[in-house]
C-alpha cells in the first residue's frame, strides 16, 4: 500500500506543479464586454492556439477564472458590442501565481 502511494505521488505530481497560475479578468469599462481566452504554445495536437475560456463580463465587474494554467504564451480578445476589439498578449512564467488582465483602449 505504502509502495501504490509513493507511486501515485510519483506520476500526480507533474500535473500538479505545472497547473500554477490563475486569471482574473477585470472589465474596466461601463458596458458588457465579451472575452476568449487562447494558449499559444499548448501541448496538444493541433495547430493553432487553444481556445481555454470564454465568455462575457457585465460593465465594471470582473470574474475570476476558476481553473488553474500552464505557464506559457497566452492572448485575450476582448470585444464590445459595437465593433472595438483589443487583443491582449502576454507571456506567464513558472513563478507567476496570478494574473489580472483588463482591455485597454489605445488611440493611435
Amino acid at each position: 500500500m505504502k509502495r501504490a502511494v509513493i507511486i501515485m505521488i510519483i506520476l500526480l505530481a507533474p500535473s500538479v506543479v505545472l497547473a500554477d497560475f490563475s486569471i482574473k479578468l477585470e472589465n474596466t469599462f461601463d458596458k458588457k464586454m465579451y472575452y476568449l481566452l487562447y494558449w499559444v504554445d499548448h501541448p496538444y495536437n493541433w495547430h493553432g492556439p487553444a481556445n481555454m475560456a470564454g465568455g462575457e463580463i457585465e460593465g465594471l465587474q470582473s470574474i475570476e477564472i476558476p481553473i488553474k494554467y500552464d505557464s506559457g504564451n497566452y492572448y485575450v480578445i476582448w470585444r464590445d458590442t459595437a465593433q472595438w476589439q483589443n487583443k491582449i498578449q502576454f507571456s506567464v512564467e513558472s513563478d507567476v501565481r496570478h494574473i489580472t488582465i483588463n482591455p485597454e483602449k489605445f488611440n493611435l
